[in-house]
């Protein structure tokens, strides 16, 4: 399981190559997913430029319609003539694909890769690097937006129990009528993890009490549990413990605790 807590995006830099000003790219650090970062267009290019060099190995966002599609470059043979090339050396891209570009403090390109699409959450992860700035080429077939945007290097678990549950959420006005019937409730499924770890060495167990600490209950976090097989997508949540307490195994000399995260929109 990884957990993506501290997240670069909250403390850098962020431009974006096309913005509607009532969905502005500052939405992308808002802790609330549907408050969205929007493009005039179908696509917009975002760069996060990090106060010094970070390592990046998660990316993670959610709450949008991004798409990627196959690009087509175009390559001059002579001045009036123009030929399609899957080769060609001077190119200009048509569709842009969503994905990301890592660069360092002096604009070098040190990797690039394709984002992770089709999910309410996506995660993608790449080879731990050290860099200074982040670009995405977000692309839609309508108008683009995105939810919130993680960048970072998560903290990581093994665990040995994990129960995803669907909970149900009231949301909306509470109010009633002269009737006395309740009017603007609406009902919204939360899914919600319940996870044990029984093996922590004391750096982790002093890892997850400084991710405690500095998110709490109210800062919403991504984690993912695809990494080992299992069918639960990645989730966007809250801690509902973050007060827990480490129970020490004097043999082993290891740690175990609990943690519960509950699904946020």
């Amino acid at each position: 399981m990884k957990i993506l807590w501290d997240n670069y995006l909250d403390d850098s830099t962020i431009t974006a190559t096309s913005e509607n000003s009532l969905y502005p790219v500052s939405n992308l650090t808002d802790k609330f997913l549907e408050r969205k970062f929007q493009a005039v267009g179908t696509s917009s290019v975002v760069t996060v430029t990090f106060p010094e060099d970070r390592t990046v190995s998660m990316i993670a966002y959610g709450y949008n319609n991004v798409t990627t599609s196959d690009t087509i470059r175009l390559s001059k043979t002579a001045t009036d003539t123009i030929r399609l090339s899957k080769t060609a050396v001077d190119t200009v891209r048509l569709s842009i694909p969503s994905d990301y570009t890592l660069k360092n403090s002096g604009g070098s390109v040190i990797s690039t890769g394709q984002l992770s699409i089709g999910n309410d959450v996506n995660i993608t992860y790449l080879t731990p690097t050290v860099c200074r700035s982040i670009v995405f080429s977000f692309s839609a077939q309508s108008t683009m937006y995105v939810g919130g945007v993680a960048v970072g290097d998560p903290i990581e678990y093994d665990y040995i129990q994990v129960n995803p549950q669907l909970i149900a959420s009231l949301r909306g006005d509470f109010q009633k009528t002269t009737g006395g019937q309740l009017v603007g409730r609406k009902t919204r499924l939360l899914r919600e993890w319940r996870v044990t770890f029984p093996n922590l060495t004391n750096q982790e167990r002093m890892d997850t009490m400084e991710m405690l600490r500095a998110v709490g209950n109210f800062k919403p976090v991504f984690a993912d549990i695809e990494l080992y097989g299992d069918a639960e997508e990645a989730i966007y949540g809250n801690f509902e413990n973050g007060d827990v307490s480490f129970r020490r195994d004097s043999t082993a000399k290891t740690y175990s605790t609990g943690l519960t995260l509950q699904e946020a929109r």
